[in-house]
């Protein structure tokens, strides 16, 4: 893909791509890099994952930094608990970037791909709790110190698979933690921006992203723009559709990391 290329047909459609993608990761509070590795494996099947990990996370932290804004504005964001999950994440998402390049891409992503669609399912099948009608006091110490243990691995399979780990923390803290779901959502974005952060800056330094920033180019802009949009339109969003949305995006993420461990398309 040339810088030529960017600038017609694909450049319109590497934006229309980042506008679905910024809007709906951010609508959900996972990122979009969920969404965005599945594509960039379809379209660049020779090149290693480590190198599309890394322009996955660099459009992620644009994204996320967008969502933030915008959900800072509507006052969702706790970021106490926000600040301390990235914190937690942070070593997790290092270690990740570090070990992309180690793990066979078919067995890590088979065994994550079966997990991940079994907690799609399991969110699926799960009666989906109403939106809080007491007011939220804030979450307890023990809530807290579970919600960091579980941000190490988040901020791991975050940097390892650059999907962001809002796919995992969002159901993490509002089905185990018992966060509201628009708290639980505003603040994941705010969360992911560190971690994601921190990963792509770790493959940046590995000399990872340096091929992909014309397309960081194309799709940051217009994910900053779906971002905008995503925060804009959860508000008027039922948390039970944004729970089953949720749900069906990681199902989506496990069966394509579970076809790709199958038929050998993750394989470097």
């Amino acid at each position: 893909m040339t810088d030529l290329d960017l600038l017609g047909l694909a450049g319109f459609w590497y934006a229309l791509l980042g506008l679905t993608v910024g809007g709906f990761g951010t609508l959900i509070g996972a990122g979009g890099g969920f969404l965005l590795m599945p594509v960039f494996f379809f379209l660049f099947p020779d090149l290693p994952a480590e190198k599309l990990t890394a322009v996955s996370l660099a459009v992620v932290v644009l994204n996320a930094a967008s969502g933030t804004l915008a959900y800072a504005r509507q006052g969702k964001i706790h970021y106490g608990t926000g600040l301390l999950f990235a914190a937690a994440g942070i070593p997790g998402a290092l270690i990740g970037a570090r070990v992309t390049t180690l793990i066979p891409r078919g067995t890590f992503d088979g065994v994550f791909g079966l997990l991940l669609v079994f907690a799609g399912g399991y969110l699926c099948l799960r009666a989906p709790q109403a939106d809080h009608a007491l007011p939220w006091s804030g979450p307890t110490r023990k809530q807290l110190g579970a919600g960091a243990g579980i941000s190490v691995g988040i901020g791991f399979l975050s940097s390892l698979l650059g999907i962001g780990g809002g796919i995992i923390q969002v159901p993490s803290m509002s089905q185990l933690l018992g966060y509201p779901m628009r708290v639980a959502t505003a603040t994941s974005t705010f969360s992911l921006l560190f971690m994601s952060a921190v990963g792509a800056g770790s493959q940046a330094a590995a000399g990872n992203l340096s091929w992909g920033w014309p397309i960081v180019a194309i799709l940051g802009p217009a994910m900053i723009l779906g971002a905008q949009l995503g925060a804009r339109f959860a508000p008027r969003v039922k948390s039970t559709a944004i729970l089953r949305a949720l749900a069906a995006s990681i199902i989506l993420v496990g069966v394509r990391l579970l076809w790709g461990a199958w038929s050998g398309s993750y394989s470097t």
